[in-house]
């Protein structure tokens, strides 16, 4: 979960949306290892009863979480240096291993807990070696050219190595716990309702983190989603009425859903009067079942098309006709056909036709007179 509000937030232009992603991914990341610790500790079986201190226990979270937003921000960062990683690496380890041993030191017991210093040493360099190869894994991932993985293949393989990195720490580090008995103890069974209660508030705690996280994540791609539609529905109404061809966009029954300025230029209708109307109202009768032909070729052929053009005739608002060229796109949408239709005025065209032809005749006509 974590990665993956990562893997959003590297591409989140926004500062402050990127900034509440990674503390969204820093809290569900610190708070796996704040679970996978305390739930490793229900495995443990000590023979005396073991309570925990509320205080430390809730402190143990803030290094975990701390450790969790330096690794974040490392993956997040467009091109990272190798030192990015040792020293991510090195703090984001370094956090697991004050995770793991404030919340050892939250037990509360009659055995004294002392450490081993080898294994100590140990499960802190094996968090920080996995840490740095994990931050690295999922970097470099992003550059396997033709062998590139999706982003989830990404996160899992990642992750897997992130939490070798924090259960590797915590069962090194409770193979260097020492519990040392206090003269005249004797050990007794543990009782198991503290570890219940314990299990029942780790796991309220961490499905109330990944719901958290979860609700965060969908919202902000939501969002994002939200505005690319409109940024790219703001982009199409630009394009559309600056165009110099008359566009116009009808349904599979003919219904016409918008137009542009051009269009009314063009035919004198209003677009208040046009939309909503049926499109063959404003096609000459002899070109109708032309245009029904054409229409019904689209709509067999599933996909996206454009005509490459037909020289028609369109009325006008006074009842004439106007020469024009017509190319009609389709799309198909969610099994819904769409049509654009692109009106081009071949008036201009025309007349400066018959220009040309008057003059050509006209200069026939003048060389004919010539004497000799």
């Amino acid at each position: 979960m974590a990665l993956q509000v990562a893997s959003q937030a590297a591409l989140t232009l926004n500062k402050f949306k990127r900034h509440l992603l990674t503390s969204c991914g820093s809290i569900a990341l610190g708070g796996g290892v704040w679970s996978m610790h305390f739930i490793g500790m229900l495995a443990f079986s000590l023979c005396t009863p073991v309570s925990y201190d509320f205080g430390l226990t809730a402190l143990s979270f803030i290094p975990s979480i701390a450790a969790s937003w330096v690794a974040l921000n490392v993956i997040s960062t467009t091109k990272p240096k190798l030192s990015q990683f040792v020293v991510g690496g090195i703090l984001t380890g370094a956090g697991i291993g004050t995770m793991h041993y404030v919340g050892m030191a939250a037990m509360e017991m009659a055995p004294l807990l002392r450490y081993n210093l080898f294994y100590f040493g140990l499960s802190i360099i094996i968090a920080i070696i996995l840490a740095i190869l994990a931050l690295w894994i999922r970097f470099s991932l992003n550059h396997l050219g033709r062998f590139a993985l999706s982003d989830l293949h990404k996160n899992a393989i990642a992750a897997m190595v992130m939490g070798c990195a924090i259960s590797g720490m915590h069962y090194i580090g409770m193979a260097a716990a020492r519990f040392v008995r206090p003269p005249g103890f004797e050990f007794s069974a543990q009782t198991k309702m503290m570890s219940l209660y314990l299990g029942i508030a780790v796991a309220t705690i961490t499905v109330v983190i990944i719901l958290l996280v979860l609700a965060v994540n969908m919202l902000m791609k939501y969002q994002a989603s939200l505005h690319l539609a409109k940024l790219t529905e703001a982009r199409y109404r630009a394009t559309i009425s600056t165009a110099v061809d008359g566009i116009i966009t009808f349904n599979a029954k003919g219904r016409i859903e918008s137009g542009n300025q051009a269009v009314e230029l063009l035919l004198g209708w209003r677009l208040e009067d046009v939309c909503h109307q049926n499109i063959r109202d404003f096609i000459p009768s002899p070109f109708i079942d032309e245009f029904n032909a054409r229409l019904d070729s689209f709509t067999n052929n599933i996909g996206q098309q454009k005509s490459t053009g037909r020289d028609v005739e369109a009325l006008h608002v006074n009842g004439t006709t106007i020469p024009v060229r017509v190319s009609i796109g389709h799309a198909c949408i969610e099994g819904k056909s769409l049509f654009v239709m692109y009106i081009n005025d071949l008036r201009h065209r025309i007349e400066m036709q018959r220009a040309l032809i008057k003059s050509e005749a006209q200069f026939r006509s003048l060389i004919t007179n010539i004497p000799g």
